[in-house]
């Protein structure tokens, strides 16, 4: 209720427009007026629309949710790495792949379940892409399984870059 609420320094809450519109307020009480009983008669403060960025919010829940299911449920196996070649993320179906869990493989070098033969090649076409000589890159290569033996794999490689275009991880 509305009379709780008067009792907190700030909070939000949604009113209804004079065209039937909802829009979402932030509220900051100055001071409160009391009657002789010590109720709260009148507020004065300040009130913002906050609409928009709520909105921003949802919106960026809802993608986050998306994105989380695309990468976790996807068939494909999928690493997310820093520019150091650290995993950060990794999906079931990479894990599957080459026998090694979420666990064993979060924050080890990449180049760790790679086979030594095709290193040098991966190598070269990483520094590429973070020199920007090239915005992605694909190659058949060998993974090595947890029991040693060799999983061929379609690599498909691109970077991600943050708000001022500097490399800040990379989706394999």
């Amino acid at each position: 209720a509305f009379e709780d609420k008067v009792h907190h320094e700030s909070f939000e809450y949604r009113v209804v427009t004079s065209d039937a519109s909802y829009r979402t307020v932030w509220a900051k009480i100055g001071s409160k007026h009391f009657d002789e009983n010590g109720k709260v008669i009148r507020l004065t403060g300040t009130v913002q629309d906050i609409t928009q960025r709520k909105q921003i919010e949802e919106n960026r829940r809802v993608d986050d949710a998306l994105m989380e299911q695309a990468f976790g449920k996807s068939p494909i196996g999928m690493l997310l790495i820093n520019i150091q070649g650290r995993i950060l993320r990794v999906n079931q179906s990479l894990s599957d792949m080459i026998g090694v869990s979420e666990e064993e493989l979060l924050y080890k070098d990449w180049r760790r379940f790679a086979h030594p033969e095709d290193l040098y090649t991966d190598r070269q076409l990483m520094i590429d892409l973070l020199e920007g000589k090239i915005n992605s890159y694909q190659f058949e290569k060998r993974m090595l399984h947890k029991d040693m033996h060799e999983v061929w794999v379609q690599l498909n490689v691109s970077l991600v870059n943050d708000e001022s275009g500097s490399p800040l991880s990379i989706i394999v």
